[in-house]
């Protein structure tokens, strides 16, 4: 295997975790790596430690950036990226030495634009499987987009996947979102043919109490419900067939945002936020024939939610029922 794999790792703020992620691919089985190192205008030791890992090895580039957030730097980083594939890794996850030998190996044996691996949730004091999904196969457009909107059998996440460059290299992240992969994997997928999931647990996702996606609820997590949205739409143009699917999960996604801001009294004081969230629900229009789809108490709340999306709310609040 002689194809060059561009590992793209944005970073911000992660000195205390920065040594782990890069050490775990400057020591990968397969050595065709091109490893890009964006500093997003780090603020702590980040940028030197950047730099020194530059110095002693000479796979890896290093761009220095004003902060610009997640998706600006891996754009940054995909603007310089020569190789045929393309991986994403966060900056303060790592993940086993022998992934990008295996990935590889499978993205080539099958001519592959995806390969994805399965996840290890890494806590402080111990690891847990993410997901258990078995090695699967999705030769067919049709399958890939069946797996992701009805089956969630493929995860939203881009970084336990590697990509063929030709596949996602037109594709930006979106500038500015907290949840920039729900804006980008369902337009990727759209175009890929062969996906493969593998068994493997090769990436390590950390979690952290401060980080945005780890904390308790925040409104900044409304961007998915947006994308959600987006993604609704094109679902509906595109892939009919699954159009339900789609629109089952965006009501009742409009539906629990909803709710944890209900919970949560210090947030959305002028009530900005739920006005959005009714304006989304209002969108999503729904047919005798899908309601008949549901169980009964689902339907229900569909119901509820488009006359009053803050009683319907408030009464799943009442009975502690989830997302």
């Amino acid at each position: 295997m002689k194809e060059k794999i561009s590992v793209i790792v944005p970073i911000y703020k992660v000195e205390k975790y920065l040594l782990k992620c890069v050490e775990s691919l400057i020591n990968q089985t397969y050595k065709n790596l091109e490893i890009i190192l964006v500093d997003d205008g780090s603020p702590d030791k980040c940028p030197q430690i950047c730099d020194e890992y530059a110095q002693k090895d000479n796979r890896i580039k290093v761009i220095h950036k004003e902060n610009g957030g997640l998706s600006d730097a891996r754009n940054a980083g995909m603007k310089i990226a020569t190789g045929e594939y393309i991986s994403f890794i966060d900056s303060d996850d790592w993940v086993n030495t022998d992934m990008y030998q295996y990935m590889l190996k499978e993205a080539l044996l099958h001519n592959a634009d995806i390969v994805e691996c399965n996840i290890y949730n890494a806590f402080e004091d111990k690891t847990e499987k993410y997901n258990t999904d078995h090695y699967a196969i999705y030769n067919n457009n049709y399958d890939i987009m069946k797996a992701y909107i009805k089956d969630y059998n493929i995860k939203t996440v881009v970084w336990n996947k590697l990509y063929k460059k030709s596949l996602i290299k037109d594709i930006p992240f979106e500038f500015g979102k907290y949840n920039e992969d729900e804006f980008f994997t369902y337009q990727v997928l759209s175009r890929a043919n062969f996906l493969i999931h593998i068994d493997n647990y090769y990436y390590y996702y950390r979690q952290r109490s401060g980080s945005i996606m780890g904390s308790s609820y925040s409104l900044k997590k409304l961007d998915s419900l947006e994308a959600a949205l987006i993604r609704t739409n094109f679902i509906k143009v595109n892939y009919p067939d699954l159009y339900f699917y789609q629109l089952k999960y965006t009501t009742f996604l409009c539906i629990g945002h909803y709710q944890e801001i209900l919970k949560n009294k210090n947030l959305d004081q002028d009530k900005k936020s739920r006005k959005l969230i009714e304006k989304y629900r209002k969108k999503l229009k729904w047919k005798i024939s899908d309601l008949k789809k549901i169980k009964f108490s689902l339907r229900v709340f569909v119901v509820l939610s488009s006359i009053s999306l803050n009683f319907c709310a408030n009464l799943r609040n009442l009975f502690n029922l989830g997302e």
